[in-house]
């Protein structure tokens, strides 16, 4: 196997990549949910003697009755980590798309999309 996947490291990556296109992001859950913001967390999903392979589950969340700005975020970061390729002296991935949805929130005024990629470490 390639280089050993440190996951502090991957996760600060993954921040200052989504921080190019939010300059709200939070790791695992909002400290607060007021405006747009991102949340992520990151998941050991599998490993085999060619790479390992990583959940990457982004939320982008806003509130309002508009939800142009929370969609245009969500499109932005899904066309950006489409086959996003990264590398640096530690690490080198690839993310890939899987499902993009709507999450239903009771609050109508809760507006919520869940982008889901696969992050291949070599």
């Amino acid at each position: 196997m390639g280089l050993p996947i440190r996951m502090r490291h991957l996760r600060q990556v993954v921040r200052e990549l989504l921080e190019e296109h939010c300059s709200t992001v939070h790791y695992k859950r909002a400290k607060r949910a007021d405006g747009l913001h991102v949340v992520f967390r990151v998941d050991d999903f599998r490993a085999d003697e060619v790479m390992k392979v990583f959940a990457l589950d982004v939320r982008v969340a806003d509130q309002g009755d508009n939800s142009d700005a929370a969609e245009d975020l969500a499109d932005e970061i899904w066309d950006a980590f489409d086959h996003l390729y990264y590398l640096d002296d530690e690490l080198e991935f690839c993310t890939y798309q899987n499902t993009k949805s709507i999450v239903d929130e009771e609050d109508a005024t809760v507006i919520h999309r869940r982008l889901l990629f696969e992050i291949r470490a070599l």
